[in-house]
């Protein structure tokens, strides 16, 4: 569950953003896709049909909302992380391209399309979308306080985009210095982090760590 709730911070986050008026039977549809999987119903039903069928009911509904309205960015994002989670990779490298067609220069869109090329072999194009997010990166932290909550979020998120980069060393430097800052409440996530190759920052998937009694997770999904 904990993918969901984040998948669903990045949805909000995302349709914060959004200044257009879209077709209300695309919204309409896209809230059912997304929403059905944290309903009762919803999990009831993947649990009798399984997760490959559950997954078709969500790409179908948000299909529906892409053709009605082909300019629904949300629709097309929602779609891009149904098919990523479910290693969908050819299908979510045409919704990418739809989302890069409504936000070409959106840095953290093209993290997140890299990573898809990347696993579908286009290195080079993978290549120059890590660039364009690590210095998206290195702005933020250029203009941004470093008392500022975000500001070791955006170390953390460099520190990814060098490793996917091929500068494993780079990224890890980074990593165990937020370790060596944190607090005990943290720890455990960075500690997460320094395990991961870029090999596992390319695959969605959750990993945890328990100390004591105290389980710590992540996921690879999203940077």
């Amino acid at each position: 569950m904990k993918e969901l709730a984040i998948f669903a911070i990045i949805i909000c986050l995302f349709s914060c953003r959004q200044k257009h008026t879209y077709n209300p039977e695309a919204i309409k549809l896209n809230d059912s896709a997304v929403l059905m999987q944290q309903s009762m119903a919803g999990v009831q039903l993947k649990a009798r049909i399984g997760k490959d069928s559950f997954t078709k009911i969500q790409v179908a509904l948000l299909n529906r909302a892409t053709k009605i309205d082909s300019n629904y960015f949300l629709g097309y994002y929602s779609k891009f992380g149904i098919q990523y989670a479910s290693n969908q990779y050819t299908d979510a490298l045409v919704t990418g391209k739809e989302m890069l067609r409504l936000r070409p220069n959106d840095a953290v869109i093209k993290y997140l399309v890299g990573k898809i090329y990347d696993k579908t072999g286009d290195t080079i194009r993978a290549r120059s979308y890590y660039k364009d997010y690590l210095s998206y990166c290195d702005h933020i932290l250029d203009t941004m306080s470093k008392d500022n909550r975000q500001f070791k979020d955006t170390e953390l998120q460099k520190a990814l985009a060098l490793i996917l980069l091929n500068q494993p060393q780079k990224g890890h430097d980074i990593l165990n210095k937020l370790y060596q800052e944190a607090d005990n409440w943290h720890k455990d996530s960075y500690l997460l982090y320094m395990r991961l190759t870029k090999a596992d920052l390319l695959v969605p998937k959750d990993t945890s760590i328990s100390v004591g009694q105290n389980t710590t997770s992540i996921n690879t999904a999203f940077p």
